[in-house]
């Protein structure tokens, strides 16, 4: 039997405002709207705003995995940043271990196309694929591993299994609002929920990525425009202002409380 979410998907405070601030980019750009009707379930079309957060679909994502034979999942993350031609694209690439038997570690890598982050995430400070999302979601438990649906024209389905992590997107004509379906291999237990409820089951997802994906969702073609020869003269001439500021701020302070201390001493060996 299928179990219905029914109201308003619950959302920490952090991640509402991020909410607020986040772009879903497949076929089309979408900003997402938590405020407005039936409890913010729809996107607006908005392909200029400017956000904190981007979510990349499938569209521009490539996922693969590799078996290691190390037993650290920390040694094997630190291997696979070595690795090469792990998509058929430049990009940014996404990490994450698993530990498998015989002393092995699974490492899978989601890869966000490089042209897309440079036309459409000039703005965000974060940038999420929406497989990776998916992944934190399956990855979490035995039931679900897989999901399966059609939100906004395309249909995304993603499954985990033995054999590895897969998530296959297409477009589709007709109705833009479909359900999607969580359920396990043999359909045993499953849920379902609107297809409007989509995204906020990604960024319910969010709060299952581990510590070290928010190091590799920042969005390091912004940071570098940043650091182009000016803006390090820029930031060096602040460092040193505020340096500046700070020793002299110091420095009055101990001057007035040494002159201070001072004419307690006088004041204390006159009246002994």
């Amino acid at each position: 039997m299928a179990v219905y979410i029914e109201g308003k998907v619950h959302l920490s405070a952090m991640i509402k405002f991020l909410a607020n601030r986040c772009r879903f980019h497949g076929s089309e750009p979408y900003v997402l709207d938590l405020e407005g009707d039936e409890g913010g379930r729809s996107l607006r079309g908005n392909p200029k705003a400017k956000t904190l957060l981007t979510i990349v679909g499938k569209e521009y994502t490539f996922e693969t995995h590799k078996d290691l034979p190390i037993a650290s999942r920390k040694e094997a993350l630190l291997a696979a940043k070595h690795m090469r031609d792990v998509a058929p694209f430049v990009g940014q690439t996404y990490t994450v271990a698993t530990s498998l038997e015989d002393g092995k570690t699974r490492v899978y890598f989601f890869t966000v196309k490089q042209s897309f982050i440079e036309n459409q995430c000039r703005d965000s400070l974060f940038i999420i694929p929406e497989s990776y999302l998916l992944f934190a979601g399956l990855s979490k438990g035995t039931v679900p591993n897989s999901i399966e649906g059609l939100f906004q024209q395309r249909s995304i389905k993603a499954a985990l299994s033995k054999d590895g992590f897969s998530c296959v997107h297409s477009d589709t004509l007709g109705n833009r609002e479909y359900g999607f379906n969580l359920a396990d291999q043999n359909n045993l237990k499953s849920k379902t929920f609107e297809g409007s409820d989509y995204i906020k089951q990604l960024f319910r997802n969010i709060t299952l990525l581990p510590s070290t994906a928010y190091n590799q969702a920042l969005n390091f073609t912004l940071l570098k425009s940043f650091w182009s020869q000016h803006s390090a003269k820029v930031a060096s001439i602040v460092a040193a202002t505020f340096f500046t500021l700070y020793m002299s701020l110091a420095s009055g302070y101990l001057i007035f409380k040494e002159n201070s201390l001072s004419a307690r001493l006088a004041e204390q060996q006159s009246s002994i």
